[in-house]
Order: structure tokens, then sequence, then C-alpha cells
């Protein structure tokens, strides 16, 4: 039909001669050649696509398994820290307590500075 209709437009024949038949079949088979290369290099992008995922998801069940294995320790730790945190927040209470008691206490103190400052000045100025 393509050579009828070549015919018709161009008026002119067209003719398979042996060089183009070969010609033809050297282009096919370089274009199944680039194909099976192309389809290999998928299947082999697929392959080791799978094998990761494969190794993946046993990695994930181990780190899964770790992490069961792992709970009661957490646990434990997590009400270990909840304990901690109580005492520090007892302890830091009572430090805030003793720490109003020395601030009035240095207070007290720089005053007692003071006026024993001054008595010194007054003892220096009488000698």
């Amino acid at each position: 039909k393509m050579s009828e209709r070549y015919a018709s437009e161009a008026r002119r024949y067209f003719y398979v001669t042996p060089t183009s038949y070969l010609e033809l079949l050297r282009s096919f088979k370089a274009l199944l050649e680039a194909k099976r290369t192309a389809v290999h290099l998928l299947q082999d992008r697929y392959a080791n696509g799978i094998e990761k995922l494969l190794d993946t998801e046993g990695q994930v069940t181990v780190m899964q398994e770790e992490l069961v294995a792992l709970q009661p320790q957490l646990k434990t730790a997590s009400a270990e820290t909840e304990q901690l945190m109580k005492t520090i927040e007892v302890e830091t209470l009572e430090a805030d307590k003793v720490k109003a008691v020395v601030a009035k206490e240095e207070a007290a103190a720089n005053i007692e500075a003071g006026k024993v400052k001054v008595i010194e000045a007054d003892c220096k100025a009488d000698l």
C-alpha cells in the first residue's frame, strides 16, 4: 500500500533491491539488539530493587524484634526518669528556699559590712 501511495504521489516506483533489503535487516537487527539491551538493563534494575526491598524488610523485622525486646527496659527507664524529675523538682524548691534565706542573710551581712566600714572609717579618722 505504501509503495502504491508513493507511486501515485511521486509518480515513481519503489523497488526493493537485495541491498536495500539487507540494509533493512541490519537496521532491524541493530534495533532488536538495542531493545534487548534496554530490557536487560531494566530487568537488572528490577532484580536489584527487589533484592534491596527484601534486605530492607529483613532489617526492619530485626529492628522490630529489638524494639519489642527493649520495650520493658524503655518503660523502666521512663519510670526512673519521671521519678528523678520529681526528685529534682522537690530539691529545686528546697534550693530556692535556701537561696532566699541566703539572699536575706547576704543583704543583712552587706548592711552590717557597710556599718562596720563606717565605724572603721570613723576610727581611722580619730587616730
